[in-house]
């Protein structure tokens, strides 16, 4: 059969310049369509059939599968398979346009009523599957005689196959400004250099895109990495790997997983005999899909963090040299004006001042700066707010090139982390006992504490202003009503408030200032009567107690917070807790009376805290790591 008529008759094509698609089939005449008996995948004798389970994604209602199922329908392939379709704009629509073929073939729809991203549902697809086979493929595409059998092949008579991909070439569109209509769209993926923020970076790209007409034979071989388009992965490959990483969104978990079946020994391969068609039918809104800025952001940073050093290595068998004595410092904190006002700067620029006093060199990176590339052979995540992406090797002890060695330290916001997180790093000290109590069971990675601390030379003060405040809180919103002043309020003493984002509540009534200099903090906790803190809930829970006691307490200060597991058994009794609002009352109450009481527990805490809790004692600890290493 000539080519040409063959996609004239692949089911439910259009035609939308018939001059331009004509011109297109001038060297397409040459090559002739293999019958589908030459191509049929026959297991080895002794083998079983194998069961293929066609993933489908549809991203919506323009990228309309109907044209897929035609070509399903319709073609002759490899019969042993189920159906799971993705659903993902969880459109009632998709699924009507389809119920003829979903009812004939028993599919196995994948809703998305949660608004979750490709890869989550991915995720969720195959821990549906039966097959041992794994065959995803987007709803944009059409499929031609054989093109499953080929994909069988090509792992059948291959060495260790990871994943296999195929040539994917365009049709037509109704853009007359398209200028690839029969070009080749995919026959692999390779890496390209980019600097990108003076940073050099190995970008992915598809191979042949637009460059060669789609009759031109590709050569079949070996690939670094293939589309997810149309991609095939035994299962047992894909379970191996831990699936497609759902830290991405939309774009580039496919090449993350191919570059991890490499990683793990794989060998992934392009097959040339599989051609499939993209019939541009919904392209548009699958391109605004991929290029959501905020997610594709998200996407890049994660790929770049894990894989550059990795594909640098691979590919140019560039090494570096990493210097055990420069650490990087990671916190959450903003590269612009703001930065004053969060903890985690102070709090690194602190550890940076003990590590350097030890003679190191630090590199403080804010969270802009978190992947800049450095010669630091060890990388302090302060976790918080943020994830932190490890590199991919940085825990193979095979890596053939010099690794980083990444230490976590959980100093906050401990319910945002999980097991799989933990698990990426090298070492990982937590800011509580009770926190590596609840968690050591589940982790593979060495553990050890580091309480929160404090820097006495910043948390000072000098005598002569006590009682300048009643009560003393320092702290910001967060866009809630912190549940301390909550249950003070109203009351018959005198309050002050030092941060932001109180303008919603009753308490924007008592904020004197958005923000007080680190430099000036220490001596306005010294100088109230009675200094105000609480913990975030998740942090109560895993028993984190706040570096602002720690602060605090350095500077002479008496506190009265809620209650935390540990809290009196870290400090010993010298911190005040309360549990109901007439507690708090009633101590608020008893403590403005009892002068003496308040100093001899503000001078206690200061002996502990000052002994055994600032930052010279933990840069000790880490550095006792970080040795051993």
């Amino acid at each position: 059969m000539n080519i040409k008529k063959a996609i004239l008759n692949i089911p439910g094509m259009k035609t939308f310049n018939t001059e331009r698609l004509h011109s297109g089939y001038k060297a397409l005449d040459k090559t002739k369509k293999k019958n589908y008996e030459n191509c049929k995948y026959v297991p080895a004798e002794g083998e079983n059939t194998p069961l293929v389970s066609v993933i489908i994604f549809v991203l919506n209602w323009d990228a309309k599968p109907d044209k897929l199922i035609s070509s399903l329908t319709k073609c002759s392939f490899y019969i042993n398979v189920e159906y799971i379709l993705i659903n993902y704009s969880d459109s009632n629509a998709v699924i009507n346009d389809i119920a003829n073929w979903k009812d004939t073939n028993n599919v196995t729809i994948v809703d998305n009523p949660g608004n979750e991203t490709c890869t989550v549902l991915y995720n969720r697809a195959v821990s549906m599957a039966k097959g041992d086979k794994l065959l995803f493929i987007q709803s944009t595409l059409q499929v031609t005689d054989g093109f499953l059998d080929e994909l069988l092949k090509t792992e059948a008579n291959s060495e260790n196959a990871g994943a296999i991909g195929a040539k994917i070439v365009y049709t037509d569109s109704k853009d007359e400004n398209f200028k690839k209509a029969w070009k080749i769209c995919h026959t692999g993926v390779d890496f390209k250099d980019k600097t990108v923020s003076e940073e050099f970076i190995l970008q992915p790209y598809n191979m042949n895109d637009g460059a060669s007409s789609y009759d031109v034979s590709q050569d079949s071989g070996e690939r670094l990495a293939l589309s997810g388009g149309i991609l095939y992965v035994p299962k047992a490959n894909f379970d191996k790997v831990g699936g497609f990483d759902e830290r991405y969104s939309n774009t580039l978990y496919d090449i993350d997983l191919c570059l991890k079946l490499n990683q793990k020994g794989f060998t992934n391969y392009y097959c040339d005999d599989c051609l499939v068609y993209n019939t541009c039918e919904g392209i548009a809104s699958l391109k605004e899909f991929k290029t959501n800025k905020k997610q594709k952001k998200q996407d890049v940073e994660v790929f770049n963090a894990l894989w550059q050093a990795w594909l640098r290595y691979s590919i140019n068998k560039e090494t570096r040299d990493l210097d055990s004595k420069t650490v990087d410092i990671c916190g959450a904190h903003p590269d612009n004006e703001n930065t004053k006002f969060w903890g985690d700067y102070h709090y690194a620029m602190a550890l940076k001042n003990e590590f350097e006093k030890r003679g190191y060199k630090v590199n403080v990176l804010s969270r802009e700066n978190w992947y800049k590339q450095t010669n630091a052979a060890f990388v302090i995540v302060l976790r918080g707010l943020k994830e932190y992406y490890p590199e991919i090797a940085c825990r193979d002890e095979n890596c053939p090139y010099p690794r980083k060695k990444y230490i976590m330290w959980n100093i906050s916001h401990p319910a945002e982390v999980g097991i799989r997180e933990y698990n990426e790093y090298n070492y990982v000290f937590f800011a509580s006992n009770q926190m590596k109590k609840m968690m050591q069971d589940e982790l593979k990675v060495p553990l050890g504490v580091l309480l929160q601390c404090t820097d006495p030379s910043v948390m000072t003060s000098t005598e002569g202003n006590e009682g300048r405040y009643e009560l003393l809180f320092v702290g910001n919103s967060r866009r809630v009503y912190r549940q301390i002043l909550k249950d003070l309020l109203p009351t018959k003493y005198k309050l002050t408030v030092y941060g932001r984002h109180w303008e919603e509540f009753p308490v924007k009534d008592y904020v004197v200032s958005d923000y007080i200099d680190n430099n000036e903090v220490g001596q306005a906790y010294h100088d109230a009567k009675i200094l105000l803190n609480d913990h975030w809930e998740d942090m109560k829970k895993y028993g984190i107690i706040s570096n602002r006691i720690f602060d605090a307490l350095s500077a002479g200060a008496f506190i009265i917070s809620d209650n935390v597991v540990g809290i009196d058994e870290v400090l010993e009794g010298n911190v005040v807790t309360y549990d109901t609002t007439d507690d708090l009352s009633k101590k608020i109450d008893y403590y403005m009376e009892h002068d003496g009481e308040r100093k001899e527990k503000a001078l206690a805490g200061q002996k502990i805290v000052r002994e055994k809790h600032t930052f010279a004692n933990r840069v000790n600890d880490i550095i006792g790591v970080i040795e051993k290493l």
